[in-house]
């Protein structure tokens, strides 16, 4: 139910990924808030102060175009969201690879990170990880 193994690989990534603002999907805020701590704020939780939010995450996810204009309103730099049965056109219309880099994922989640907001040597070792599926 919880992406445990990417919060693994969040937490083996604290330098880079900390205090850095994240979008992630609303079920996992409280899972991410108690296993990662006020050192990683979650974009939103299921405390009701959050419902607004998710409104306006559905509406933007009707097109690629609207979700990036909404990632971008609210700052996102990385994002944790569930890894489903979904061909890859589909992410690469929401996380366009030319904007965002896939650094992370295991079946139950995805962690995409944008390009020019982390170091090019870190997100380049950690998209070829990917390309050959082993994580660091």
């Amino acid at each position: 139910l919880f992406p445990a193994s990417a919060v693994d690989f969040i937490e083996s990534e604290r330098s880079e990924l900390s205090r850095r603002r994240v979008y992630n999907e609303w079920g996992w805020g409280g899972y991410l808030a108690w296993r990662l701590g006020p050192e990683f704020p979650v974009f939103m939780d299921g405390r009701y102060v959050f419902h607004p939010l998710l409104a306006e995450a559905s509406a933007a996810g009707s097109s690629g175009a609207a979700w990036r204009a909404f990632l971008d309103r609210w700052g996102v730099e990385w994002a944790l969201v569930a890894d489903r049965p979904l061909p890859p056109a589909h992410y690469d219309r929401y996380f366009h690879p030319r904007l965002w880099a896939l650094a992370y994922r295991d079946g139950t989640a995805r962690v995409y990170v944008r390009r020019g907001a982390f170091p090019e040597p870190w997100v380049a070792t950690r998209e070829a990880l990917m390309r050959l599926s082993i994580r660091p």
